[in-house]
C-alpha cells in the first residue's frame, strides 16, 4: 500500500478528519439543527432534510465520520491518540470509495477497519503521522486543516456555481455561499477574493464586476469611492 500521507495536503485533511472525530456529537451541526441526537443517531433521513445547512450538516463524509467514531467508542483503547490517528487515516483512505457497506453495515465497517489496522505499513504512516504532529500543537494543526480543508470547498463551489446562466436563482445562491463563507470564519474580504479567483463574479465591462457595481453603486474608472474601513485590502485603497 502506497503512502495515503504523502503530501501536506492529505496531512491537513487527516487533521481535519481528527477534529471531527474528536468533536462530541452534540457540538456538531447536525446535532443543534436537529438532524442527529447527541449519541449520533440519526433523526432525518439525507432524502429529507430541507434546507441547505441540513444538507451541508450531514454528507456521506459524515456518515462515515460518524459510524466510525460510535464503532471506536465500542472497542478498548479506542480513544487513545494512537487509534484516533488510525482512524483518521482509514477515513482518508475510504472517503471516495463508492462501497456502501461502509456508510450501512457497522460489521462490515469494524472488519475493514480491523483489515487496515493489521498492515504493517498502517503502523509506519502512524508513526509519520505523530511525528508530523508533534512538530505543531494539536490544537493548531487542527485549526489550519479546518481551514485549508473549508478554503477547497469554497474554492470548489464558487467554481460549480460560476458555471451557471446569471440570474436571480444565481445571485441568491451566490448570497447563501456568502453567508456560509461568513459561518465558516472567513472575513468578506477573503471570501471574496476566494469567489472571485474563481469567477463567480461576472465582470461589467468597464465598471468592476456586478457584486461591486451592487455593492457601491456605479463607479466609473478614475472615480473615488468611499468603502468602509473594515472592508480595505491591505495598504488602503485608492482610485478606482
Amino acid at each position: 500500500m502506497a503512502s495515503i500521507i504523502g503530501s501536506v495536503g492529505n496531512v491537513y485533511f487527516v487533521y481535519q478528519f481528527i477534529k471531527k472525530l474528536i468533536t462530541p456529537f452534540n457540538k456538531t451541526s447536525a446535532f443543534k439543527l436537529g438532524v442527529i441526537d447527541k449519541k449520533g443517531n440519526v433523526l432525518k433521513k439525507r432524502a429529507n432534510l430541507e434546507t441547505h445547512d441540513e444538507r451541508n450538516s450531514y454528507t456521506l463524509s459524515d456518515s462515515l465520520v460518524w459510524n466510525l467514531k460510535k464503532l471506536l467508542a465500542k472497542v478498548p483503547g479506542g480513544s487513545t491518540k494512537l487509534a484516533t490517528y488510525a482512524a483518521a487515516l482509514f477515513l482518508l483512505l475510504k472517503e471516495n470509495s463508492t462501497d456502501e457497506r461502509l456508510h450501512t453495515d457497522m460489521a462490515y465497517l469494524e472488519e475493514e477497519f480491523n483489515k487496515f489496522m493489521d498492515s504493517d505499513e498502517t503502523n509506519a504512516q502512524i508513526k509519520q503521522l505523530i511525528n508530523e504532529s508533534e512538530k505543531k500543537s494539536f490544537s493548531t494543526f487542527t485549526t489550519e486543516a479546518s481551514m485549508l480543508a473549508n478554503k477547497l470547498y469554497l474554492m470548489h463551489k464558487a467554481k460549480q456555481l460560476a458555471k451557471k446562466d446569471s440570474g436571480d436563482e444565481k445571485e441568491q445562491e451566490i448570497n447563501n455561499l456568502e453567508q456560509e463563507a461568513k459561518k465558516l470564519g472567513f472575513s468578506r474580504r477573503k471570501y471574496e477574493e476566494i469567489f472571485d479567483k474563481q469567477g463567480l463574479y461576472e465582470f461589467a465591462g468597464e465598471e468592476g464586476t456586478d457584486k461591486l457595481v451592487k455593492k457601491y453603486k456605479k463607479v466609473t474608472p478614475g472615480e473615488v469611492c468611499e468603502i468602509p474601513e473594515d472592508e480595505l485590502d491591505e495598504g488602503g485603497i485608492g482610485a478606482i
